[in-house]
């Protein structure tokens, strides 16, 4: 009994044009265990398209009605379908004038019409339509009967789509099948019309030879026990196990998308969305379907689209006159979106135009037979017919994928055939909601797939030969124009099989040596041609000679300029040697002087402080600041998540979570973390309150003094964090010595000396033209962290990271770090998961 018990033809009709064929694979796969546990006659899984859309319309029992709703409703899915009532409007408006819809139509209304049909709660209207039966139809044919009936082609069902009514073999099944097995290409549409076994069999194979070894297993467990081809199929699948996989099959491969369920990056990701409402000058919104990371494309479920895009799980496309363009409903495109702060249910919007993205289809010719390819795409691209609002790629039945050239993009045109289509022997492509995509931009085209008529041919072929000395016969271009009329009108009479043939013995001549050569010495024979040659060769021999001359002079010139050059360049070399020499004393002396002003200029800062003291004592009425003492401030801790503070300061979510999880390794190794960038001294002072109680120092330019954090450093109650803004702006190791002394002994303490969790210590370096380069010994202790660079997130390769950082002799850690700092980062990090190490690293 059929789903729901709707019409089994009704039924038939919606699976063949509104599933994918990867979805009725998938769904028996998925579900075999629980179809049998219901009933359902699936131990061997039926193949080919049409056998499982008549088990599913025809074969199941009752039973197993919430099994097919279950997994439909999960992954038969549709942004935009159309409303029931607009279904059912569409298809008895068709009945009733007994019109065939146009196909894209048909498969838009066939996936809507499924999509309401597996929901939880159906569609009362739709149900009562759907179980009524096609007006002017025949009986139903009992499937279980092999009576070689078909089903009628109906006012509202496509050309084709039939019932398979044996499962004899047939030499034309078996020689399509070994074809597309020998060219790499799924084998699974051409089994359906095979015995289980024999299909089970080819199925098997061909998982096999493609690596997928568990739906190769499932194949193995339908074959007889005790069969030879079981046993065959089990030593392929062994010996595939321990070999490369084969050369990636012609035509689109699909590339089964992951759902996604990471956080969404605006700086990196891309969203794939459906237009799901287009009315400039009213609002215009996208539906995100997907995300695009690193060229991978990633399906979203409802809820973590509406988590990812809140509140209602949408992106807008604001209005303006030209950029970025306003996409159009139903159209499918990539685009980079930013979040804005507004008080309405749609947070995101469309930052730039969409990036291409193509959709492929299937056409039923393969590449040399060019005349239906042609006749096909002009018959599919002419009037009348619905094309996606997507730039089309077509996939021919032998696997090759051609396309229009950008400049001759309308394929009802004869021109864009002349030209020649675009084409490439394989792509990679993503299935979305039952149709097959391409995500651009496309690689560079592998050749040019000429599929023009002969008539176009033939003037290609011979216009080199019009009004030049070449026109052997005096062909005028009156004369080719009628020829080329000639041979693609009726008078001619040729057939299609005559027309292949004359191109064939063409081809022949052409590479027949002994023909060729035997046609050229009669052709050279003749007394006018011999004259002919004689003139040609001689003008040629005195046009080479006067450019062997003009050739000659050209080549002494160039030797002359050649060594005059030499000569300069020689002089030039002499001169830069003495300036070199010249320039490094000049260095060596500035270097010396500089070096000696340092310290007298260190020395003058101490004397001056020590004036600056006496006189204040001796004025006590003065109550300026003191330059030469840093301001320090203590601060309690706030209970705050320390990723807002970063990304309220502008940094995006990756880089955030990447700081924070730094963060940690740095205070629990017993490091210092310095920080720069713009907004480095509004972080560290913020973050610094989430950890604990601390102090906050402010430093300036001119400190020698550590006299005041010494006495903050000796108390009793030592502070739990310390922050220092521009800590640069001083010589770290004089006025900060005390700090730099206690992350020392923290460093050498081990485990019976452990301070890490107590006191971070954070340093935000500033830039200016007054900033000092960090001390070597602080360095050594430090890991420095820069706000403003870019980082990339998407690297993967966790092992070549570990060898970058940590390799003994040319790791950047290895190389920096003090040993013991060294040691404690590598034991903090041998505890975190592998994401954690890449997002450090």
């Amino acid at each position: 009994m059929a789903y729901q018990a709707i019409d089994r033809r009704r039924f038939t009709y919606l699976l063949s044009l509104g599933a994918d064929d990867h979805e009725l694979r998938n769904f028996f796969l998925e579900c075999r265990v629980q179809l049998i546990q219901r009933g359902a006659r699936v131990q061997n899984l039926p193949h080919g398209g049409k056998a499982r859309i008549r088990v599913i319309a025809n074969e199941l029992p009752s039973a197993a009605d919430d099994v097919i709703r279950a997994w439909f409703a999960e992954h038969l899915t549709m942004s935009d379908p159309e409303k029931p009532e607009a279904i059912v409007e569409n298809f008895r408006l068709y009945e009733e004038l007994s019109e065939v819809i146009e196909e894209a139509t048909a498969r838009r209304l066939a996936r809507s019409c499924l999509v309401h049909l597996f929901s939880d709660s159906p569609n009362e209207t739709l149900i009562g339509f759907l179980r009524s039966s096609i007006p002017g139809s025949e009986k139903v044919i009992d499937p279980s009967k092999n009576d070689g009936g078909t089903i009628k082609n109906s006012g509202i069902a496509p050309k084709g789509i039939e019932s398979v009514a044996t499962n004899l073999i047939s030499v034309e099944d078996v020689a399509q099948m070994l074809v597309a097995l020998i060219r790499g290409q799924d084998v699974d549409k051409h089994l359906g019309n095979l015995p289980a076994d024999f299909s089970g069999f080819m199925a098997g194979l061909y998982a096999a030879s493609k690596g997928r070894f568990e739906e190769a297993g499932k194949a193995i467990d339908q074959l007889p026990i005790s069969s030879a081809a079981r046993e065959s199929l089990e030593e392929f699948v062994r010996q595939q196990e321990v070999r490369p996989l084969s050369d990636v099959q012609g035509g689109i491969n699909i590339i089964d998308a992951e759902v996604f369920t990471d956080n969404f990056d605006v700086e990196s990701d891309e969203m794939v969305g459906y237009c799901t409402k287009s009315d400039p000058p009213k609002s215009v919104f996208v539906q995100p379907i997907a995300v695009l990371r690193g060229g991978v494309v990633r399906t979203l479920s409802g809820d973590t689209r509406r988590s990812l895009f809140p509140a209602n799980g949408d992106v807008m496309a604001f209005l303006g006159a030209t950029y970025p363009k306003q996409p159009k409903r139903g159209e499918l495109g990539v685009w980079k979106v930013e979040e804005h702060q507004t008080d309405k249910a749609t947070h995101f919007h469309l930052k730039a135009d969409a990036r291409k993205l193509f959709e492929a289809f299937n056409v039923p010719f393969p590449s040399t037979d060019y005349d239906s390819v042609r006749e096909y795409l002009k018959d599919f691209s002419g009037p009348g017919r619905t094309l996606s609002l997507q730039s089309a790629l077509f996939v021919l039945s032998d696997g090759l994928i051609v396309g229009a050239r950008p400049d001759r993009s309308d394929l009802t045109k004869d021109d864009a055939f002349e030209s020649g289509l675009l084409s490439w022997n394989s792509l990679p492509g993503v299935r979305l909601e039952g149709r097959m995509f391409i995500t651009g931009p496309l690689p560079k085209t592998q050749a040019l797939y000429e599929c023009a008529s002969i008539g176009y041919a033939i003037r290609k072929l011979l216009r080199p030969f019009i009004g030049t000395e070449k026109s052997l016969a005096g062909l005028t271009r009156s004369q080719l124009s009628e020829l080329s009329k000639y041979f693609e009108s009726d008078e001619i009479g040729l057939t299609q099989t005559r027309i292949q043939r004359i191109r064939v013995e063409l081809k022949k001549t052409a590479q027949s040596q002994e023909a060729m050569e035997a046609l050229v010495q009669e052709i050279f024979a003749h007394p006018s041609i011999v004259s002919r040659v004689a003139t040609l060769v001689n003008e040629a021999a005195d046009r080479k000679i006067l450019e062997k001359s003009q050739l000659q002079t050209e080549i002494s010139k160039l030797q002359n300029d050649r060594n005059e050059w030499d000569g300069r360049i020689r002089k030039q070399k002499e001169e830069h040697k003495k300036l070199r020499d010249e320039t490094a004393k000049v260095v060596k002396s500035a270097f010396e002087r500089a070096r000696t002003d340092g310290v007298g200029l260190l020395a003058e800062l101490a004397v001056f402080q020590e004036l600056g003291a006496t006189l204040s004592k001796a004025e006590p009425s003065y109550t300026g600041p003191v330059n030469f003492v840093p301001e320090i401030r203590e601060f309690g801790r706030i209970d705050v998540d320390p990723i807002s503070i970063a990304r309220n300061s502008s940094i995006g979510p990756r880089k955030a979570s990447a700081l924070m999880a730094v963060g940690k390794l740095v205070f629990s190794s017993g490091l210092i973390l310095c920080v720069k960038g713009m907004v480095s001294r509004r972080v560290v002072e913020q973050w610094s309150q989430t950890l604990g109680k601390g102090i906050l120092v402010d430093a300036t330019i001119g400190l020698v003094d550590d006299t005041s954090l010494r006495a903050f450093m000796g108390g009793v109650n030592k502070p739990e964090v310390i922050a220092m803004l521009d800590a640069n702006l001083s010589p770290l190791d004089i006025y900060a010595r005390p700090i730099v002394d206690m992350a020392i002994e923290i460093l050498l303490g081990g485990e019976q000396h452990d301070l890490r969790k107590e006191i971070p210590i954070l340093l935000s370096l500033s830039d200016s033209v007054g900033s000092l380069p960090v001390p070597k010994s602080i360095e050594k202790i430090s890991i420095n962290v820069d706000l403003d660079k870019t980082y990339e997130f998407d690297f993967n390769d966790l092992e070549n990271l570990m060898s970058k950082v940590f390799d003994e002799e040319s790791g950047v850690l290895s190389n920096r770090l003090w040993a013991p700092a060294l040691g404690r980062v590598k034991a903090y990090m041998s505890n975190l998961d592998n994401d954690t190490k890449s997002l450090i690293l």
